[in-house]
């Protein structure tokens, strides 16, 4: 017989062991990417309302530098108040034409025109309303104003006091637990 040469080539392929590590190993590593996924997406949506309401507050800051007047108002200043957890509003108060033709001060020295709370509904006007994102709210200030007072945008609490302390808006996401901040100090720098 001729000498026949056998081959003991085995098949060329994975083996089921191989095949189970592998599918196991792709699974842990797609699953920690989605919970690094999620977590950036959460932060990312608390990052993006944080710059909203500082972008609210500096709308009510510089609209008192530059007093919008349209309707010829005695507009004593503009302020954002933060209606509950989730809802929030920027506004302007202004003296009647009474109050301003019988004390033209009246802005400066009559606290009540330097909170959304204490001055009269009919003497503030809201300019706009705006809502956190789904998961996120409000855990300070809520039911209370900052406020900037025309021209020379000094800013006063809640109270219609001016303000000696940082006033911070906490905004957190219930869904992780984190927190961002708004920080206005008592000069006006915005954070």
């Amino acid at each position: 017989m001729k000498n026949i040469k056998i081959n003991k080539n085995y098949e060329k392929g994975f083996t089921l062991i191989e095949l189970v590590v592998s599918i196991a190993i792709v699974a842990i590593l797609s699953g920690v990417v989605l919970q690094i996924s999620k977590f950036s997406d959460t932060h990312k949506s608390l990052t993006l309302a944080r710059d909203k309401v500082r972008v609210m507050v500096r709308l009510a800051q510089n609209s008192s530098l530059s007093i919008p007047n349209p309707e010829q108002k005695h507009i004593c200043g503009y302020g954002m108040y933060i209606e509950d957890a989730k809802n929030y509003k920027v506004f302007y108060t202004f003296a009647s034409d009474g109050d301003f033709g019988n004390d033209p001060n009246t802005c400066r020295d009559d606290v009540i025109y330097h909170s959304y709370n204490l001055v009269p509904g009919t003497q503030r006007s809201d300019l706009i309303t705006g809502s956190l994102g789904d998961a996120l709210v409000f855990t300070s200030h809520v039911g209370e104003s900052i406020f900037f007072r025309v021209p020379y945008s000094e800013v006063y609490g809640n109270d219609g006091q001016q303000l000696v302390a940082n006033y911070q808006i906490d905004i957190n996401n219930t869904n992780v637990g984190a927190t961002k901040s708004v920080t206005i100090n008592s000069v006006g720098k915005i954070e």
